[in-house]
């Protein structure tokens, strides 16, 4: 049975929940501990981001009206999120702690694939993973690039958040409709130093003891 897992990065380290066990390297230390199983984030993560659209309009953050929640929203509107996306990667690969912050999150990706393949050697590891959150993502912006121009932008709004969490939860990992996330997380990841990497192999190697 494959172990449960999921992490995440950060500017100087990184998050790893495999199984019953947790590591966090962070500021040059490696911190072990037990994992406790709570719910997932996966459910809270596509929720935050359901509860997040509904805010930015009624909050008046983008300049939609309250009563157009029932209309569609259009070219325009799908442009503004495509554009503000844009400019949060480009920032990440910018700017000094978001490139930390991607390598990183490269580091996780080969650990996890190296725990999952016993043979695999970290350092040739994928820096893409499957399981990712990025890919659920990108699911859920496919979504909304498709459906936002012809539904109501709240039933938009539900349909690119519920069905993106279905996609990422239930398809194979080794699904073709996955091949476009991994190709959008690629903008997501960067090749670690060689330092990074050996911060990865001391939380593989304790990881399996």
């Amino acid at each position: 049975m494959k172990e449960s897992f999921y992490g995440y990065a950060f500017p100087d380290g990184f998050y790893l929940e495999y199984g019953p066990r947790t590591v966090r390297f962070s500021k040059g230390e490696l911190h072990l501990g037990a994992s406790k199983k709570g719910p997932s984030w996966l459910p809270g993560f596509f929720i935050g981001n359901l509860i997040g659209f509904a805010a930015l309009h009624f909050l008046g953050i983008r300049p939609i009206q309250v009563e157009e929640l029932a209309h569609r929203a259009g070219w325009t509107e799908l442009l503004w999120i495509l554009g503000i996306l844009a400019l949060l990667i480009a920032a990440l690969r910018l700017l000094p702690a978001g490139q930390a912050t991607l390598r990183w999150h490269a580091v996780e990706h080969k650990v996890l694939h190296a725990l999952e393949n016993q043979d695999a050697d970290l350092r040739q590891a994928s820096a893409l993973h499957p399981a990712c959150g990025s890919v659920g993502v990108f699911f859920m912006l496919a979504l909304l690039g498709l459906s936002l121009p012809w539904l109501p932008m709240l039933l938009a709004g539900l349909l690119s958040v519920g069905g993106a969490y279905l996609l990422h939860v239930y398809l194979p990992e080794k699904s073709p409709l996955r091949y476009p996330g991994l190709f959008f997380q690629r903008l997501l990841v960067m090749e670690p130093h060689p330092e990074q990497l050996a911060a990865g192999l001391k939380a593989l190697q304790a990881l399996r003891d």
